[in-house]
């Protein structure tokens, strides 16, 4: 009698836990909804988990996973999906989505492909992720995604990328060098393209009309000549420097476009809507 009790007390502490624990993941799931993900995250790497067996700790793991993932800390979310021991479609997807949002294309892609062909979010997330890498597209899969309003979304931004021509800093310099601003007006700037053409051009008329009156003597010449090589330089490093820029905002475009319609339904999943 005394070791069914035992083992009846054992059996109560372990349904306890369990309980206990579905509270803890409801808990943090309402802060991640809420807009407190820092506090989850801060909650659950304050549970003493050394008592924890490996499928409780994989639990605790992905629910923090899921935490970093609300807080935008998409490198540890990742991390901690693949510490897990036992992966599945949801932990595929969520670490490939981390990785595409933390710009890690190729490997979320590797993680992507793990998943099912009749995951919906999975099949969204790499349809994604190769719109991104700019690699080529499966049209039968596009078709078969079942999340018309962001294919859509994808599908728009995949048409930017295919109807903007590459632009080299390079060429921009080299441009501007020969024709003071043509660089800026190659990378569609096209107000600061004449704005340098003419402030170069001025301060080289004045330097020349100074060289013509004296000579290499005339103080002048080196007073107005000094301003219009830095002119000029920066007119050369400006055309550079805006096309790298306006490179580097474009993408930054196409991945919130991408992305944006890969979180959406994912986070809507998360919470069961």
């Amino acid at each position: 009698m005394k070791i069914i009790l035992i083992g009846l007390f054992f059996l109560a502490c372990q349904v306890k836990a369990q309980i206990d624990y579905k509270h803890v993941g409801l808990f943090t799931k309402h802060l991640n909804e809420t807009g407190f993900a820092t506090d989850a995250t801060n909650y659950l790497n304050g549970l003493k988990i050394n008592q924890y067996n490996q499928t409780k700790l994989d639990s605790h793991n992905l629910q923090l996973a899921y935490a970093y993932f609300y807080k935008k800390d998409f490198e540890t979310s990742s991390r901690l999906v693949s510490e897990l021991k036992i992966q599945n479609q949801n932990t595929y997807l969520l670490n490939g989505i981390c990785l595409l949002n933390a710009k890690l294309y190729k490997e979320g892609i590797d993680k992507l492909v793990k998943c099912e062909e009749g995951n919906q979010l999975g099949q969204l997330a790499l349809y994604g992720s190769r719109v991104l890498m700019n690699s080529e597209i499966d049209s039968l899969m596009v078709v078969s995604i079942n999340y018309p309003y962001h294919v859509k979304g994808i599908t728009q931004a995949l048409g930017m990328l295919s109807s903007r021509k590459s632009k080299s800093p390079v060429i921009a310099a080299l441009m501007s060098a020969f024709i003071p601003g043509s660089g800026k007006i190659y990378g569609g700037k096209i107000g600061e393209g004449v704005a340098a053409f003419a402030s170069v051009g001025v301060l080289a008329g004045a330097t020349l009309e100074q060289y013509f009156k004296g000579g290499l003597k005339n103080p002048q010449l080196y007073l107005i000549g000094i301003p219009a090589l830095i002119f000029y330089g920066g007119n050369i490093y400006g055309s550079y420097f805006s096309v790298k820029v306006a490179n580097y905002e474009f993408n930054e475009t196409i991945h919130n476009e991408v992305l944006f319609n890969i979180n959406i339904p994912f986070t809507k999943y998360l919470s069961g809507k």
